[in-house]
């Protein structure tokens, strides 16, 4: 059975494994499953056992590892409204001490159990130097490097489509787990994958690379460990990610980037309880906010358990078209044409909150580090309070980021 403690590996391989694998419990996006359920069943707890006491039948595994399973009602309750699902799911989680959890299973792939990633658009090829990424337009409107701060020995979780990097300009990445194929090697890979239903095969590709590696154009010296939660067309679900938010937090990572969210506000047990010890332990969950380019907001960066990031310009605090916007967005980074490296350490030109979040999850190592003893609290605080105010850009303005500014002030907010 697999537990957090497998989850200190090693630094990360330079070697992309470029097999096409199938994901573990990831239907197509035209699938549909009506009356299922979703248990967690207790480690060292055998689930066939549980399914036969409550006369379920095995589905298919979410992640075999951890015992996360989707069941449905034999066929005499297949049918069962979405009200009596919901209370059977409480009624054997109440009944068995060897069920964690069991809830309604809604597997429409634009419903509440898929989370997406928010890249806007697709990649494309750009000559990338490591002087030339370094020196980016980005990281010169936020004032990088920032003196005497580098994010040295704070650990930064990455929860995307995993972490690959031959790249010697990307440092200090580390392998974290593969939630998607249940195994301990959570690259970046290519799948051939449609399960978003937009027509873009593996439109994510290379996303959580890219990702990490903005966090590591913020923090150079931060341990940034990926976990793999989404596939390579960026699609991922509630169950899983909970698992890894957990394991995140037992390896003792100060910041979680989450460059995804659903359109639906999710009320599921699992991610509301691994947010909640998140929270708990110190933890400062970073989300980006989307690029719906309207007000509606975005789970989870409508939370209040997290520290939301838009998109707008830090020399003029214009707003990105594309970037969700409102008064749940906490505040914005620069995210437009950015320079970075994708898995085959190709250079590419990308775009989306996907890419402003992690900018600030850097920054949120860069305070950790100068301040260790600094509360969760007071650091989201000084990320808060020192922004710039853009309140004369129109509608869907937000405050920019001054990192420089939230390491010196950070104690005021203590």
């Amino acid at each position: 059975m697999m537990t957090a403690k497998h989850l200190g590996l090693g630094p990360l391989l330079a070697v992309l494994l470029s097999v096409t694998l199938s994901i573990v419990g990831a239907p197509a996006a035209s699938a549909q499953d009506n009356g299922q359920l979703v248990i967690r069943v207790a480690d060292g707890e055998s689930v066939t056992a549980v399914a036969a006491q409550y006369k379920l039948d095995l589905v298919k595994p979410l992640l075999r590892s951890r015992n996360l399973w989707v069941v449905q009602p034999s066929e005499r309750w297949r049918f069962d409204t979405n009200a009596k699902l919901a209370y059977r799911a409480r009624w054997i989680q109440q009944k068995s001490s060897a069920v964690e959890y069991a809830e309604r299973y809604d597997n429409n792939p634009y419903g509440d159990t898929r989370m997406r990633a928010w890249p806007y658009g697709q990649s494309s090829s750009a000559s990338v130097s490591e002087s030339r990424w370094r020196d980016q337009p980005n990281a010169r409107s936020l004032s990088l490097p920032v003196s005497g701060a580098d994010g040295d020995g704070v650990w930064v979780a990455v929860l995307d489509t995993g972490m690959t990097s031959g790249n010697p300009n990307y440092t200090n990445l580390w392998m974290g787990y593969d939630y998607i194929d249940d195994n301990l090697f959570g690259y970046d890979k290519r799948q051939n994958l449609d399960t978003s239903g937009d027509g873009i095969v593996d439109g994510a590709y290379g996303h959580g690379t890219f990702v990490a590696g903005q966090v590591n154009l913020v923090a150079p010296q931060a341990r940034i460990r990926g976990y793999r939660v989404l596939d390579s067309d960026g699609v991922g679900n509630p169950y899983v990610i909970a698992e890894a938010i957990d394991d995140a937090v037992d390896a003792g990572a100060s910041v979680i980037n989450m460059s995804f969210g659903s359109g639906k506000t999710l009320n599921s047990k699992p991610m509301s309880r691994a947010f909640a010890r998140a929270k708990a332990n110190g933890v400062v969950m970073v989300t980006s906010a989307g690029n719906t380019g309207e007000s509606k907001s975005l789970f989870p960066a409508n939370g209040a358990l997290t520290l939301s990031v838009g998109c707008a310009d830090e020399g003029t605090g214009r707003r990105a078209s594309f970037s969700s916007y409102g008064s749940w967005v906490n505040v914005a980074a620069p995210c437009e044409d950015t320079l970075g490296y994708l898995p085959s350490s190709e250079g590419a030109l990308w775009s989306g909150t996907s890419l402003s979040a992690p900018l600030v999850a850097g920054q949120v190592a860069l305070i950790r580090q100068r301040y260790p003893n600094l509360s969760r609290e007071a650091v989201i605080g000084a990320v808060k309070g020192t922004a710039t105010p853009r309140r004369d850009q129109g509608a869907g303005s937000m405050p920019v980021v001054d990192i420089a500014k939230s390491i010196r002030d950070a104690p005021n907010y203590g």
